[in-house]
C-alpha cells in the first residue's frame, strides 16, 4: 500500500473542508436566515412544512451515497464507457425519482400537516413545490461533489463552491424580505442554477469527457418524465376530498403510493434496468427462501 505523506493529506482535506463549508452555508443556513429576518413563527412553519419532503428526499438522495464509489472506481480504471452510461444512469434515477415520489409527497403534504399541526401553521404551496425543486438540486448537487471530492477532484469545485454558498447567503436575505419565507428557497434554487448546475455540467464534459448530448438527454428525459407525474399527483389529490383523519390520509398515501412506485418502474426505469431490477428481486427471494 503506498504511503501519503502529511503534506499530500493536506492537500487533499483543505478543499474538501471548504466545500463542506460552503455546502453548510447552502444548506443549513435556511432556518437561521428566516428566523433572523423574519420570527420563531416563520421558522417553525418552514421546519413543519418540508418535514415529510426532507425525509423522503434523504431517502431518494441516498442513491449518490451508494453510486460515488462505484463510479469513481470505474473512472480510474479506465473504463470510460461504462463511466459515462452508468454516471448518465444514476443522474436519470435520481432526477427522475426525485421528482415522481417528490411529487407524490408534496401532493400529500398539506394534508400531512394539517392532521399533525393544524392549518395554521402549513406555510403554503409555494413553500412546498419550492422544497420539491431544492431537493431535485440537492441530489444532483450530493452526487456530483461526493464524485469530485472523493476522487481527488475537489480543488476543481472549491472556487464556485464558496461562490454560491456566499451568493445564497446574500440574495436569501434579500428574497426573504420581498418574498418572505419561500424567499430563501427561491435563492437557493437560483444560485444553484446560476453557478454549480453549469459548472458541474462544464467538469463533466471537459474533465470526465462526458459527451454533451448524451448528458443533456439524460437531464431532459428524467425532467420531463418525473415533471408530469409531479403535475398528475397534484391534480389527482386535489380531485378527492381532503382527509378527515389519519386513517384516510393512510389510505390516500396508500392509493398515491402504489400509483408512484408503478410509474416509476415503467415510465423511469428502462427496459434494461427494469429486467436487472427483475433479476436482483427474484435473486434476493430465492436466497432468503434458501
Amino acid at each position: 500500500i503506498a504511503r501519503i505523506s502529511a503534506s499530500q493529506l493536506w492537500s487533499e482535506a483543505w478543499p474538501i473542508s471548504l466545500n463542506s463549508l460552503a455546502r453548510r452555508l447552502q444548506v443549513s443556513s435556511d432556518m437561521i436566515l428566516v428566523g433572523a429576518m423574519m420570527n420563531a413563527s416563520a421558522v417553525t412553519m418552514l421546519f413543519v412544512t418540508q418535514r415529510l419532503q426532507v425525509l423522503a428526499a434523504g431517502q431518494v438522495n441516498s442513491i449518490a451515497n451508494a453510486s460515488w464509489a462505484g463510479l469513481a472506481e470505474m473512472r480510474r480504471a479506465g473504463e470510460h464507457a461504462i463511466f459515462e452510461r452508468r454516471i448518465c444512469e444514476v443522474l436519470r434515477l435520481m432526477l427522475g425519482l426525485n421528482l415522481a415520489i417528490g411529487g407524490a409527497v408534496a401532493a400529500l403534504n398539506p394534508h400531512f400537516v394539517r392532521l399533525w399541526v393544524g392549518d395554521h401553521l402549513y406555510a403554503g404551496h409555494a413553500v412546498t413545490l419550492a422544497t420539491l425543486a431544492v431537493s431535485v438540486m440537492l441530489g444532483v448537487s450530493a452526487l456530483f461533489t461526493l464524485l469530485m471530492d472523493l476522487s481527488g477532484d475537489a480543488r476543481r469545485r472549491t472556487p464556485i463552491a464558496l461562490t454560491s454558498g456566499g451568493l445564497k447567503v446574500v440574495s436569501a436575505v434579500a428574497l426573504v424580505r420581498l418574498y418572505g419565507i419561500v424567499g430563501v428557497l427561491l435563492a437557493h434554487a437560483a444560485v444553484w442554477l446560476l453557478t454549480e448546475s453549469w459548472w458541474y455540467g462544464r467538469i463533466l464534459i471537459r474533465v470526465y469527457g462526458l459527451k454533451n448530448a448524451r448528458v443533456l438527454h439524460a437531464v431532459v428525459s428524467s425532467l420531463v418524465t418525473g415533471g408530469l407525474w409531479v403535475l398528475a399527483c397534484l391534480w389527482l389529490v386535489s380531485m378527492v376530498p381532503a382527509p378527515s383523519s389519519w386513517l384516510n390520509l393512510a389510505i390516500l398515501s396508500f392509493a398515491v403510493g402504489v400509483s408512484t412506485v408503478t410509474y416509476c418502474w415503467f415510465a423511469v426505469l428502462s427496459r434494461t434496468e427494469r429486467a436487472e431490477w427483475w433479476t436482483r428481486l427474484r435473486g434476493h427471494s430465492s436466497a432468503s427462501a434458501a
